[in-house]
């Protein structure tokens, strides 16, 4: 299959545009021009059910929804459209209900100075966003760093080798990397190995790791694509070479394993030496239920692949329409790993994170007749908090934990 990817304006010429209800249609028209929106041709005629869209798991992770905007934002926007007002108006007001949904996110160096497209949150590791990784395969509804990509934040990103190695070798701590995005898989074969080379090619690397849709959105760049065989010779070169690769897949329901050319692509990546882990958030409507995620980790297992993290989503943005309370994410969580096997059990989740450490909620106790969640520190801007226990105080309705923990003595 050859890649075509669909914005907005081109989707409205495809026959799928017209599968949708005239409310579907409206709807779709005003939010995307707040909203970012692309999609492909292989998630349009392999994973979505165009008979049944209201039921359907992938077209809501990749067909923004109404209710993921501010009403009052949204009814702006209808009224300025419906007067045929001057496109400026009409940009001003989708600008204007952008930024009500996304405050400013930018990565910050370990002394919150702000360094473009590098971000050292964790002693031992740096992530980059390299600016040609920009973007994706398909776009998901839940992705919280859709505003900078959108509007093409240069900060976000990075072009110039030499900042990355200089900071590097500022920083002797660092052994592990991770290429982020957007979407590193985005890029070319050659695109990629320019990117990772001067990097590792100092000895201080001793991991590196890509964290990727593409397997759900587009599998092909691991089977059929041009440069295909060339990507996957170079991971086989670079698990010789002694570095560690892992490829972190984002799957977020089982139907993005069913088809054969993802469980090929799979077998591709995994025959190159590279560990594959699955990461991806828990969403209210999409798999948010203890079947369906204890199915997703079984066939991540089936396929020769680790699960790794279960994600907590962000309030801001689009990302709030899918805000499930803290407790439902981890009884759904807890149930689903007890109808799991034992290989399923390197989950860790629910995982949330903040500038200071990522923790997974363990569980619940009582203290003094208090109900506490207990959080475990997973990992830490500071070192040593780094296996500790914490608590805070226990809300049946709590969409994200606040963080204002009390640690166990």
């Amino acid at each position: 299959m050859k890649y075509k990817s669909y914005s907005a304006t081109s989707f409205k010429h495809t026959p799928y545009y017209h599968k949708l209800s005239s409310q579907q249609q409206n709807e779709f028209n005003i939010v995307t021009k707040i909203l970012h929106f692309k999609v492909n041709n292989y998630v349009l005629e392999n994973l979505i059910n165009w008979e049944d869209l209201e039921n359907d798991p992938i077209y809501k992770l990749t067909f923004p929804q109404r209710g993921m905007v501010l009403d009052k934002d949204y009814q702006r926007l209808e009224n300025r459209i419906e007067i045929s007002a001057e496109n400026s108006s009409i940009e001003m007001a989708a600008l204007v209900a952008r930024k009500n949904l996304y405050p400013p996110h930018m990565p910050t160096n370990d002394n919150h100075i702000q360094i473009d497209g590098l971000y050292h949150l964790f002693p031992k590791t740096l992530e980059l966003f390299p600016t040609k990784a920009s973007t994706c395969h398909s776009y998901c509804t839940y992705c919280h760093r859709w505003m900078p990509l959108v509007e093409q934040d240069a900060r976000y990103t990075y072009s110039n080798d030499a900042k990355v190695i200089e900071y590097l070798q500022a920083h002797s701590e660092i052994e592990d990397v991770i290429f982020s995005g957007g979407d590193p898989m985005v890029m070319s074969a050659s695109s990629i190995k320019k990117v990772v080379e001067p990097i590792i090619a100092f000895g201080q690397i001793k991991s590196i790791r890509f964290i990727s849709k593409s397997l759900a959105w587009w599998p092909y760049r691991y089977t059929t694509d041009e440069d295909a065989q060339e990507l996957l010779t170079y991971f086989d070169e670079l698990t010789k070479r002694n570095i560690h690769v892992t490829f972190v897949a984002h799957f977020t329901h089982p139907k993005e394993l069913q088809p054969q050319v993802v469980q090929q692509a799979i077998a591709n990546i995994l025959r190159s030496g590279v560990v594959i882990r699955c990461q991806g958030p828990i969403v209210k409507g999409i798999n948010d239920d203890a079947d369906i995620l204890a199915e997703l980790w079984k066939k991540q297992v089936q396929f020769g692949m680790v699960p790794y993290y279960l994600f907590v989503e962000f309030n801001y943005g689009p990302t709030g329409y899918f805000k499930i309370p803290i407790a439902k994410a981890l009884e759904i969580t807890q149930q689903a790993i007890r109808n799991s096997c034992g290989l399923v059990k390197t989950i860790r989740g629910p995982v949330i994170s903040d500038k200071q450490m990522k923790l997974c909620i363990e569980g619940t106790v009582t203290i003094a007749g208090n109900k506490m969640f207990v959080l475990k520190c997973i990992n830490s801007h500071q070192p040593e908090n780094v296996g500790k226990i914490f608590f805070e105080k226990f809300d049946e309705f709590k969409l994200r934990l606040a963080l204002d923990l009390i640690e166990s003595v």
